[in-house]
């Protein structure tokens, strides 16, 4: 049944539940209608697999994106020294591929050695590869708080605020290529504009309480640090080539597949979490369309905030 009905990941429920409950509560008047959504926790357990071995045993497939995609948070769980949930998600994943996948095997046996060795030994594990593709795909830099201290003296940008915002954070996260966090930080900074830090989400009214100027240097920020990939103005011209959509429709869900925020029509909740380089032109900020989405104040199949996002990007950049 969850491989006929695509729902065979954690993520892939929800997505299915937040389109069809909405639907069922139109259907039977149910009052007020309801938009259920899980958060796994850790983010990690998004791509879950969901009874692997129930489904194998009723002798459907699971799709083989989804353990694919589930094998790439394994090896991203275990570079980041994430032992317990790496071994958890392996398991997972060796169930669903039937045993049949050598490399998460690979990786089991390591994360089972790691177990017994001493701590001196495990520090030097990540270096290990399993074969011609490295487990380990790439290491970050580690950054001290002195490096990001002198970064931030030696960055000149305009930080002009006409609410008294200190862009500074922004700014140093975005330096770093932060992705993710500098788009957390960008989402609280409009809720505190707005008035809505305790909600943690914007309405659409709320929007015409951003001054241009904050919402410039805000843009100007991201555009300056990602290269002219990521910011406000950038979505803004991939909106106005799909046609500038105000409402529900073909031309929306192009807007959403074509900068991340929609799969396969459905809202891409948990987006490029994981890889946030790997995100597509215009991906970020998105925190603060999905924050609305997460408010609850989307209904049936426009769960997603259009509306907001219409407004924001109506502005001038």
């Amino acid at each position: 049944m969850s491989v006929r009905l695509n729902c065979t990941t954690v993520e892939k429920l929800n997505q299915f539940l937040t389109y069809c409950v909405p639907q069922l509560c139109q259907r039977y008047r149910k009052i007020p209608e309801q938009t259920p959504y899980i958060v796994p926790e850790p983010i990690e357990k998004a791509h879950l697999i969901l009874l692997p071995e129930y489904i194998n045993s009723t002798g459907e497939v699971i799709p083989q994106t989804d353990i694919e995609a589930l094998k790439k948070i394994v090896q991203q769980t275990f570079f980041d020294n994430k032992i317990d949930l790496a071994e958890f998600l392996c398991i997972q994943a060796i169930s669903a591929s039937k045993g049949q996948d050598a490399e998460l095997l690979k990786i089991y046996s390591r994360l089972q050695q790691l177990r017994v060795e001493p701590p001196s030994t495990q520090q030097s594990s990540a270096s290990i590869q399993t074969n011609s593709r490295s487990v380990i795909q790439r290491q970050q830099p580690v950054r001290s708080p002195q490096t990001k201290q002198i970064s931030s003296l030696s960055l000149k940008d305009d930080l002009s605020s006409d609410k008294g915002i200190d862009y500074r954070d922004l700014r140093d996260l975005l330096h770093q290529g932060e992705w993710k966090q500098a788009d957390r930080q960008t989402s609280t900074i409009l809720c505190n504009i707005a008035n809505r830090i305790s909600d943690r989400w914007l309405r659409v009214n709320d929007v015409a309480l951003l001054p241009k100027q904050d919402l410039a240097t805000i843009n100007q920020l991201w555009t300056k640090y990602s290269n002219g990939k990521f910011g406000f103005g950038v979505q803004k011209q991939i909106w106005k080539a799909c046609g500038s959509p105000k409402s529900y429709g073909e031309a929306w869900n192009n807007f959403g597949e074509t900068i991340g925020w929609y799969k396969d029509g459905q809202p891409n909740r948990y987006g490029y979490s994981l890889n946030p380089n790997d995100a597509p032109r215009g991906h970020f900020p998105r925190d603060f369309a999905f924050s609305a989405l997460d408010g609850g104040t989307a209904r049936g199949r426009a769960e997603f905030p259009i509306s907001l996002t219409a407004k924001l990007l109506s502005r001038t950049f």
